[in-house]
């Protein structure tokens, strides 16, 4: 699952390799889908015809915009959380177990404190959004129900631009990371960096996955 709404044009380059080298040490019994979100939906079906899935990644493309207001990110935040929320209530049905591996530069998380303006409280609501910590749990449950094990895998954020708003209603978080790490907190999954040092996210998700079926 891959938020290539997260991703500069470009910047998706490295996520396209690891996943590649990913697919290359699965087996032929394992079954693979490929899907973009917030709004981008499956681009391949759960499949076990490996090439698809490949094909499938090579058209994957970012499509981020160079920055983002707080009160962006924040709605973006919670279209992604229910994208996957829906994802993983989908898998509840499945005869066995699901492996779901998220992958996003940056989401952005519900910020505890109340904003006060016009004499009237706000919490975390963001314009027309609401970006709760109710929101991210409502993921847990979702992976709790479909006995979905997810893995939340950061890439690299070296061209990162922190979101700016000059609105005295601004109501998110800025720490652009929590998302990421209260998606891992609620589901009970590892966040890795893709950059990271030592042995790759993905090269690590397929030995764990291997060595559990």
């Amino acid at each position: 699952v891959i938020d290539n709404e997260t991703m500069r044009p470009g910047g998706e380059r490295s996520t396209k390799e690891a996943i590649a080298q990913f697919l290359s040490r699965l087996s032929p019994r394992d079954q693979v889908a490929l899907i973009t979100v917030p709004h981008g939906g499956a681009q391949v079906d759960l499949t076990s015809d490996l090439s698809r899935v490949r094909r499938g990644v090579t058209q994957l493309a970012g499509t981020g915009p160079a920055s983002e207001t707080p009160d962006e990110a924040a709605c973006h935040a919670r279209s992604t959380v229910e994208a996957l929320s829906g994802i993983l209530d989908a898998l509840a049905s499945a005869s066995t177990p699901s492996e779901v591996v998220f992958v996003a530069t940056y989401l952005a998380g519900p910020r505890s404190a109340i904003t006060i303006s016009r004499g009237r409280g706000y919490a975390n609501n963001i314009g027309g959004c609401e970006l709760l910590p109710e929101t991210f749990k409502s993921v847990g449950q979702a992976a709790a129900a479909a006995r979905a094990h997810l893995y939340v895998v950061q890439v690299d954020t070296s061209t990162l631009q922190n979101p700016t708003s000059t609105s005295n209603n601004t109501r998110g978080n800025d720490n652009l990371l929590q998302g990421l790490d209260d998606i891992a907190g609620v589901t009970g999954g590892p966040r890795f960096s893709l950059g990271g040092a030592g042995e790759g996210a993905f090269a690590r998700i397929a030995r764990e996955t291997s060595a559990y079926y």
